[in-house]
């Protein structure tokens, strides 16, 4: 929902963008803000209904080059399948690690790398290659091809 709004606000109004690094900042506060308790609940549903898309908003028209701009591009190119893996990563890695008594940060780096990794190889392997053959089935069907050749009976 909140997702729409920003979309359908992005194209009456176009919001100042932040410095990159201030963003970067206010995401982490946002991920380290300690609530505990019954209040864990309350601040999730803030910062991914209000503070999130806010956040959104407030960022699409930052500008990034050199380093930080290859570095936004291939988040980019790796957030969908980070986002689509964590939980499965996270599973496996608690399951192999089961009885290991990792401190909080190292097991989030654990799942996080791992999950990068997995994110990674399967962007290479399967994104790529799938977009490309899609790519390549819609030019021939835009040119009046047909990519799929008939069979002599």
């Amino acid at each position: 929902f909140a997702g729409a709004l920003v979309y359908r606000l992005r194209a009456r109004w176009q919001a100042p963008g932040l410095p990159a690094w201030l963003a970067a900042l206010l995401l982490l506060a946002v991920f380290a803000f300690p609530a505990t308790g019954i209040w864990r609940a309350g601040w999730d549903a803030l910062a991914a209904i209000v503070l999130f898309p806010l956040l959104i908003v407030f960022s699409a028209n930052s500008q990034v080059s050199g380093a930080a701009a290859r570095v936004c591009a291939t988040a980019g190119l790796l957030s969908y399948g980070f986002y689509a893996f964590q939980v499965p990563v996270r599973d496996w890695v608690n399951f192999l690690l089961a009885g290991a008594d990792l401190p909080g940060l190292v097991h989030v780096a654990l799942v996080a790398g791992v999950t990068v990794a997995v994110a990674s190889i399967l962007h290479a392997f399967y994104d790529v290659p799938v977009r490309r053959f899609l790519t390549g089935r819609l030019l021939a069907r835009q040119a009046g091809g047909n990519h799929v050749k008939a069979s002599k009976a």
